[in-house]
């Protein structure tokens, strides 16, 4: 699927980091790239040097999904966020 994409990273990156973090549509779509982005966020991005920690908000509570580079750069969900 990534491979019929053009070379548009933000749709890159959306669709590896969800398939990469195991994440609902609803938690995608209420990601800030930042925590202060937004008063009311759903949850943001903290880029790591191994890769990413992701924090949301679900209806338990806070939850944090780590998500690791990939093995090749058309695949690693971090290259092209």
């Amino acid at each position: 699927m990534v491979a019929t994409l053009p070379h548009d990273l933000r749709d890159r990156a959306i669709l590896l980091i969800g398939f990469a973090g195991d994440l609902r549509r609803s938690e995608i779509v209420n990601l800030d790239r930042y925590k202060e982005d937004t008063l009311d966020t759903g949850g943001w991005i903290d880029a790591l040097e191994d890769g990413a920690l992701i924090t949301l908000r679900g209806k338990m509570g806070w939850r944090e999904v780590e998500i690791g580079r990939g093995s090749s750069d058309q695949t690693c969900p971090l290259r092209n966020a």
